[in-house]
């Protein structure tokens, strides 16, 4: 996935520091997993692209509060999701209570 080394090779720096960096996205994705990848990509998109600030006279204050409480709102939702039951478990305990689906 890279050309190494950089020496060597007839590839431009810029081209090797895309591949690189393509590199540890790929690894981080093995290391990670995908969709937690996908939400740090999704945040760090947001972050970097709207004018986040906290000057409140701003008047780009409104679309920055926007992003922030996205990126709010995707921790949340992992947090919920991730301490509540399984829908498996779930079924597994009315079944073991003697109810039927």
């Amino acid at each position: 996935m890279l050309a190494w080394p950089a020496s060597l090779s007839g590839y431009h720096p810029i081209g090797l520091g895309c591949s690189l960096l393509g590199t540890v996205v790929v690894l981080w994705t093995m290391r990670a997993g995908l969709v937690g990848t996908l939400a740090l990509i999704f945040c760090l998109t947001l972050w970097l692209n709207f004018p986040v600030t906290a000057n409140a006279d701003a008047p780009h204050f409104g679309i920055g509060l926007v992003a922030v409480l996205l990126i709010a709102a995707l921790g949340t939702y992992g947090a919920i999701m991730s301490t509540r039951p399984s829908f498996a478990a779930v079924v597994r305990r009315d079944l073991a209570a003697g109810h039927r689906p």
